[in-house]
């Protein structure tokens, strides 16, 4: 096996167009050191072996659903057991890899350089000249996370940034063995890819994104299409705290609890306006779930 050898852990749920729109899009990529693994999280509306008949990728179908860290963890667990194993690629199935974006992640990889985990540049898949993010930061005066949507320096190749958007983070094995696998603590979803940069950063690797390099994405199905609402916002709420509980200094948590009530009550205006209340309910909730369950 080569060692610019790129493997894909393509995690699809309930979106069968989602799936064949990626694969196709990897069959047709023109990397030539490529392999996809497929982890199906217990879809209920497509027999997945039926959908990768005929496709030269592995499946694993999972029992149940095992969320999204617990669904990428099944993929890379399997690689990690294989020696050959070099580079690593997650894809969400509602994604499509642009022309050369895995060569240029190849390309670009250099640890010491600060570029140890890596993304592309995110447009959105329903309109794709519109760029969604370049990777994101963490503030943790305030616990919340933002998108980078522009480099700060025009027409740079590498954005350096706090964390990469799950929907496509690549790294090297070597990364993984040092880090560790996805905290499942962050199922279902919302902050395991956020998670792992930052464990990744303590130790050294930082993360970048590839502006050269580009991926479509649809705005999640997976996480009810990213809408405020309820679910969503107590998602949020929990995993704000527990990215607080695992990372932030005493500092932050100052700065943190005397700006929180002014984002709530901005929030309650904002969502009570829209008859959206009980999102704001919801993550509170979500909030005081978050500090139940981090260690």
């Amino acid at each position: 096996m080569s060692d610019s050898h790129v493997s894909v852990v393509l995690l699809s749920w309930n979106d069968a167009d989602s799936l064949r729109g990626c694969l196709d899009s990897l069959q047709g990529c023109g990397y030539p050191h490529l392999s996809v693994l497929v982890v199906d999280n217990a879809s209920s509306r497509y027999d997945a072996r039926r959908l990768c008949e005929g496709r030269d990728l592995e499946l694993i179908v999972n029992p149940e659903n095992k969320g999204v860290a617990g669904g990428r963890n099944v993929g890379l667990a399997r690689l990690l057991d294989a020696p050959r194993t070099r580079f690593i690629l997650f894809l969400d199935d509602d994604t499509q890899v642009g022309p050369e974006m895995i060569e240029r992640l190849v390309r670009a990889w250099n640890p010491d350089e600060g570029r140890a985990i890596l993304g592309p540049a995110v447009y959105r898949l329903d309109s794709p000249g519109s760029l969604w993010s370049l990777g994101g930061r963490w503030h943790p005066g305030t616990g919340r996370t933002s998108r980078v949507a522009a480099p700060r320096r025009p027409g740079s190749r590498f954005e350096p940034v706090d964390f990469i958007t799950g929907c496509a983070f690549f790294s090297h094995r070597r990364v993984f063995e040092r880090v560790g696998l996805f905290d499942e603590a962050f199922n279902p979803y919302y902050g395991e890819d956020v998670d792992l940069c930052l464990r990744a950063a303590r130790l050294g690797f930082r993360s970048a994104c590839v502006t050269e390099a580009s991926v479509l994405h649809r705005m999640s199905h997976a996480a009810g299409g990213r809408l405020y609402n309820a679910g969503y916002a107590y998602q949020k709420g929990e995993k704000t705290v527990m990215l607080m509980r695992r990372h932030a200094k005493p500092a932050h948590w100052a700065s943190f609890i005397m700006f929180e009530p002014v984002f709530l009550a901005g929030a309650a205006v904002r969502e009570g306006s829209r008859g959206n209340i009980g999102a704001v309910s919801a993550l509170v909730k979500g909030m005081l779930g978050g500090l139940r369950r981090a260690s």
